[in-house]
């Protein structure tokens, strides 16, 4: 059986009203351009007790397609500090330029940005093909958007947000086994606000019986707690209010493979925090956070 709260929640912060101001497409294929708030500063701070403002923070973008073959990608802006990029990063691959061969994740950047300010940047993500085939009692959300709160599966469920899909709320996985969540579409968390214990997720960790701390983590992307046998591919994951994607007691068999994290602009918003866990295989995966991008835990 299917375990969702569906729950309806403010927006937290909205992205920018503007237009997006250039066209990319790759092999001459249309791509859509989609937003991502991110920090404008490149320093963190421990928590505050509130959040930052939004003055601290600015629009990115970024693009995430399937590729079953070499090709170019273009970007065609009328603006031309936007139409001709500055460097790529990393920097060993600026030599290559535009030309994509195989699957990989890579970031554009144009002019030097203002001062104590990030650049514009273009965060590109070339996956490889994917097809779902659709399973029994499966969590599916198609092309649109979808507010559900919560995703919690159990047992041997599937989660797939396909391309297309923007689906608002937080994942969180209790000591279940064989999980798989799969998908091209975008996990957003921006209408979470952290440890808020109105949230539907926070009430929802809570009336399985964790404690205060568990459901506040769980304010977040993904929250897998004691579980076996994981299996994470290609989601982008977007927005999380503190830690983002975390692997936490005694999680033990997890395979985590072309996930991006992008958009995190909010105090000690982690990438991928592994907590006394073992087993853990983490590859070919994107993480622009605002604090720690990686962690280990022994706690």
């Amino acid at each position: 059986m299917k375990r969702m709260l569906l729950a309806a929640v403010a927006a937290f912060a909205s992205f920018g009203a503007g237009a997006v101001p250039f066209s990319v497409a790759f092999d001459g294929k249309p791509l859509v351009v989609h937003e991502a708030r991110c920090s404008a500063l490149p320093l963190n701070q421990d928590w505050p007790g509130h959040q930052r403002p939004l003055e601290q923070t600015q629009i990115q973008y970024f693009v995430s397609f399937d590729m079953a073959a070499p090709g170019e990608l273009t970007i065609e802006s009328a603006d031309p500090v936007l139409a001709k990029p500055a460097r790529i990063r990393p920097l060993s691959r600026q030599a290559q330029g535009l030309r994509i061969e195989k699957p990989e994740q890579f970031v554009v950047e144009f002019g030097d940005g203002a001062t104590n300010r990030m650049p514009t940047a273009l965060h590109v993500f070339a996956n490889p093909p994917f097809t779902y085939t659709h399973v029994p009692n499966e969590i599916y959300f198609g092309p649109g958007e979808h507010d559900v709160g919560v995703i919690a599966p159990t047992n041997n469920q599937t989660v797939c947000i396909a391309e297309g899909a923007t689906v608002y709320g937080s994942i969180f996985i209790d000591k279940a086994e064989n999980v798989r969540v799969v998908g091209r579409g975008i996990l957003d968390s921006s209408r979470v606000e952290r440890a808020d214990r109105n949230a539907a997720i926070y009430k929802y960790v809570k009336a399985l019986g964790h404690a205060d701390g568990t459901a506040g983590r769980a304010c977040t992307n993904f929250q897998a707690y004691r579980c076996r046998n994981l299996y994470v591919e290609g989601v982008i994951f977007r927005d999380s209010p503190r830690w983002s994607f975390i692997l936490r007691n005694e999680c033990d068999g997890a395979l985590v493979e072309n996930i991006k994290l992008i958009g995190m602009w909010r105090y000690n918003s982690d990438g991928i925090d592994v907590c006394a866990s073992k087993n853990v295989t983490v590859r070919n995966s994107f993480v622009r956070s605002y604090d720690d991008c990686f962690v280990a835990r022994g706690v």
